[in-house]
């Protein structure tokens, strides 16, 4: 139903105005809004635009609709939009305990909730776009080395996460299981009545 009513192209438009810095409504709207709005709202709008992409061609399955819609986004993302990928599949800089090479606080790049919900998000779409084997490596041949060698070992990671579980690889990607041992199911139900 999305698919009928333009959805893809709004979604393509509203990453334009958000990402590109070129784009003159997104200037006007910096200069009226404080700093921590202009930082959230391009993460949120990459964050629910992959999820809902991911959903889509989840939902398609393997229809013709959903071969089409694969055609268009993967090289999408993965050409126009890589920046962002690559941005959310870098590891996050930690503090590191060695003591010579002290490096100011404010250099070092803080990673939020946000940041990893949308490093979940991404990671799904990757995992939902790969499935469509075709167009992923006829895009993947046209990546940057650096930014193909990360998706390749992440979805390596995710894929190899299943196998060492023992279950089986149909099953849906492993970041959206719930608990599935005794001691998970035991600090989910904890920390739900600590909240309470």
């Amino acid at each position: 139903m999305l698919i009928n009513h333009g959805f893809i192209l709004s979604l393509i438009f509203l990453f334009a105005e958000y990402f590109d810095e070129r784009s003159s409504s997104v200037s006007i709207s910096n200069s009226l809004s404080n700093s921590s709005d202009i930082m959230e709202k391009p993460k949120q709008i990459w964050g629910l635009g992959s999820a809902v992409i991911t959903a889509m061609v989840k939902s398609l399955g393997d229809s013709s609709s959903c071969s089409d819609v694969v055609e268009n986004v993967i090289p999408y993302f993965l050409s126009e939009k890589a920046y962002m990928i690559s941005y959310y599949l870098s590891a996050p800089d930690f503090p590191s305990d060695d003591h010579d090479k002290k490096r100011p606080r404010a250099q070092q790049r803080q990673t939020s909730l946000s940041d990893l919900k949308q490093t979940e998000h991404t990671l799904m779409l990757m995992s939902v776009l790969a499935k469509h084997w075709n167009s992923w490596v006829k895009a993947m041949k046209e990546l940057d080395s650096q930014l193909r060698e990360k998706c390749i070992h992440h979805l390596a990671f995710i894929s190899r996460g299943t196998q060492r579980l023992g279950e089986s690889s149909s099953l849906s990607i492993p970041l959206l299981r719930s608990p599935t041992l005794k001691r998970g199911i035991r600090w989910l139900q904890e920390t739900l009545i600590c909240q309470k």
